[in-house]
């Protein structure tokens, strides 16, 4: 989970982006903005609007760029818009419609519900198959954080096959 205003998220998206680029074709990496207060859904179905148009390549890491290098605010829909217009090329009718899509507000609200099961608090937290959560406080640092998450996914895959193979055996 993710809020683009937040510093730790934009320092984690270098490490998160080269992870990608190694992770083993079996593992799925979903990204989920956090919703952890109403201000900041407004910056989280942002993300979610660059998803449904297919821009969210185009919008991720320029969004973060904006807010943190930058200095924009975007304090209000509009001013997204804006920028989805100018970054990705979208109308601002394609973005208003999808910024204000079932679907859109669904995952938000089910992105809600996941922070609050797993008492998520603070962002970036990572998530792994249902069962672990990881953070950068309690890793102490964004590489132990990615050392962390692989660990845990061996330990799910190898989970995953002791069980297949007692299944396989019955």
């Amino acid at each position: 989970m993710f809020w683009y205003k937040c510093p730790h998220c934009f320092q984690f998206e270098p490490h998160v982006q080269e992870w990608l680029k190694t992770k083993a074709d079996d593992v799925e990496f979903i990204r989920l903005p956090a919703a952890l207060n109403p201000a900041w859904a407004l910056l989280g179905n942002a993300y979610l609007a660059a998803k449904v148009l297919g821009v969210e390549d185009k919008i991720h890491e320029p969004l973060f760029h904006a807010i943190h290098v930058e200095r924009k605010r975007f304090p209000d829909k509009q001013s997204i818009s804006d920028f989805f217009v100018d970054k990705a090329g979208v109308t601002a009718k394609a973005f208003s419609s999808a910024y204000d899509s079932f679907s859109v507000r669904l995952t938000m609200t089910r992105g809600a519900d996941f922070a609050r099961k797993w008492g998520v608090t603070g962002v970036p937290s990572i998530i792994i198959n249902g069962k672990y959560q990881t953070t950068a406080g309690m890793t102490k640092s964004y590489d132990r954080m990615i050392e962390t998450i692989d660990h845990l996914v061996d330990l799910e895959r190898k989970a995953l096959s002791t069980t297949a193979a007692a299944v396989a055996d019955r």
